[in-house]
């Protein structure tokens, strides 16, 4: 169920499901306005999948108002894609299996625009999430990871988990030099587990013996929460000192949930408040800036 909807699928605004945001944002005018007697019918587009969704629960009470996905092309409304709504996690949260992907399309397309155009958002997103510093090395490696595995195409892919779908389409990478300034239980398990590191000004550094410390997202899931909401995450493990010819031994686990409406927000920013990181866009554009508009 969405709890969030844009006009069109085209719109990049964002707003949340209530009667007084619906009658102000999509007034009495067709195609988002169909009288219906005493239940009038809104309809607008779901701010994940770009595809329809009917208003439920506006002028209803014991309904927490959210977005129904049409399910099909509905007048009014130019765009419709089966697959993206077919898979949409507002419509049915599920486990995705990693190797599902769709045909490119224009919804494809569209998520390819956003990891390049919001590039700097997404490493920031990212890095707040985390906890921990991402180099521009680092975003750029994660960026050629998603790109080469065709992250884009993904069927739990959507115009809102870009920041989340490019850490989790990237290789196994070090923590070594990586500031960790916000995720206290990481701290913890390296220093429980990995009596060699040692810590300057945050991050990790040489110690008097080698020693290893590595992250990896695996689990993408999302899952129905109470009052029509969804939550959506993937798992970060994190691993220390492999001993010699064995298998580098997992010393923490880490839910990372999506704030998808908060990378909403960054990316709707007015242009005059934006702090935008050019050096981030730069590498995004010389990286994947030939895919977009293709």
């Amino acid at each position: 169920m969405a709890r969030y909807f844009k006009k069109m699928h085209d719109s990049r605004q964002d707003y949340e499901v209530d009667r007084d945001t619906a009658e102000k944002v999509l007034g009495r005018n067709y195609p988002w306005y169909r009288p219906r007697g005493n239940d009038p019918g809104y309809f607008a587009v779901c701010s994940r999948c770009d595809n329809p969704v009917r208003l439920i629960g506006l002028y209803t009470g014991g309904v927490t108002p959210h977005g129904r996905h049409v399910g099909r092309p509905k007048d009014g409304f130019p765009y419709f894609d089966r697959i993206s709504n077919d898979f949409c996690a507002y419509d049915r949260p599920r486990v995705i299996n990693k190797a599902d992907r769709r045909d490119i399309s224009e919804f494809g397309r569209k998520i390819i625009r956003i990891a390049i155009e919001e590039f700097d958002r997404i490493i920031y997103v990212l890095s707040q999430t985390l906890g921990f510093h991402i180099s521009t090395t680092l975003a750029e490696e994660m960026l050629r990871d998603w790109l080469a595995e065709e992250g884009y195409l993904y069927t739990g892919a959507h115009l809102r988990n870009v920041p989340w779908m490019i850490a989790y389409f990237s290789r196994r990478q070090s923590l070594f030099g990586r500031p960790i300034w916000g995720n206290d239980e990481l701290v913890a398990a390296i220093q429980e587990n990995e009596p060699n590191a040692t810590f300057e000004r945050q991050a990790l550094a040489k110690g008097d013996a080698f020693y290893s410390v590595t992250f990896e997202f695996i689990g993408h899931r999302t899952r129905p929460l109470p009052d029509a909401k969804t939550e959506e995450s993937v798992t970060m493990r994190v691993f220390g000192t492999a001993p010699w010819g064995g298998e580098a031994p997992l010393i923490l686990e880490q839910q990372v949930v999506f704030d998808d409406a908060r990378f909403a927000a960054l990316m709707n920013t007015a242009p005059e408040r934006a702090q935008r990181n050019d050096r981030l866009l730069a590498i995004a554009q010389r990286v994947g800036g030939h895919l977009v508009g293709k």
